[in-house]
């Protein structure tokens, strides 16, 4: 004799059962929501990370680049003052401009004189070199 239910008894199982698997349901959910949170905030942190390097890599190259063409403006200056001194051989300009421009002190220094100072400046660098 099989037992046939009663619409109280499917009634009272039914809710049950549905309630479990909502409860199941809202915690999977819940638990997929957070991992998605979690992985998109991971994702999020990588794509800022990156953008704060290339802004730092930008931000070198920017430098390097104005360094560089300071550095050929200040090499041209020092050649056109060594072709205003009086007395230099050519030579003694290419040595005083390689001596000049090795150092930004020297070059600083070398720009900042007065014109009547240039040619003892340079005569001296020269012996120093020579000695050396």
């Amino acid at each position: 004799m099989s037992k046939q239910s009663t619409p109280d008894e499917v009634g009272e199982s039914s809710p049950q059962s549905t309630k479990s698997t909502k409860v199941a349901v809202s915690d999977k959910s819940s638990g997929r929501k957070r991992k998605h949170d979690d992985s998109l905030d991971a994702l999020v942190e990588l794509l800022s990370k990156m953008h704060e390097d290339t802004n730092t890599r930008l931000e070198c190259l920017s430098m390097r680049i104005g360094y560089e063409f300071d550095l050929t403006k200040a090499q041209k200056d020092v050649y056109d003052l060594l072709g205003t001194i009086p007395g230099l051989t050519m030579d003694q300009k290419f040595d005083a401009g390689e001596i000049i421009l090795e150092k930004v002190e020297h070059l600083n220094f070398f720009m900042r004189l007065p014109e009547c100072a240039h040619l003892p400046y340079v005569m001296r660098v020269l012996e120093k070199r020579r000695a050396n």
